[in-house]
């Protein structure tokens, strides 16, 4: 991504993550608004994207910023919805319209 970075990591997508979403998807990983600000104060005017996916629980869950503020975050597990922030994106409509949460 031209200006951007990709990171893959096991606990820091949590740190992106609203309150109640990072408590169900992580567990024990603890806030850290002192990495979220850094991540953000490297990308001031574009977006941080924060994903975790994993296949044993059916495990989901995104997280978008712009300019430092919370867009979206949405995230669920074993056919629950654990609840959303924000308004659907534009690039969630054609799944929502079949299958809506």
């Amino acid at each position: 991504y031209e200006g951007g970075v990709v990171m893959a990591h096991e606990t820091l997508p949590a740190l992106l993550f609203e309150e109640i979403s990072r408590k169900r998807n992580f567990g024990s990983v603890e806030d850290n608004a002192v990495f979220r600000q850094a991540i953000h104060e490297l990308f001031p005017t574009g977006e941080v994207t924060a994903l975790i996916l994993q296949s044993v629980v059916n495990m989901w869950g995104f997280s978008v910023y712009r300019k430092g503020e919370l867009l979206r975050c949405a995230s669920g597990a074993e056919g629950e919805f654990y609840g959303s922030t924000g308004a659907p994106l534009p690039e969630e409509e054609a799944i929502l319209a079949e299958h809506p949460i």
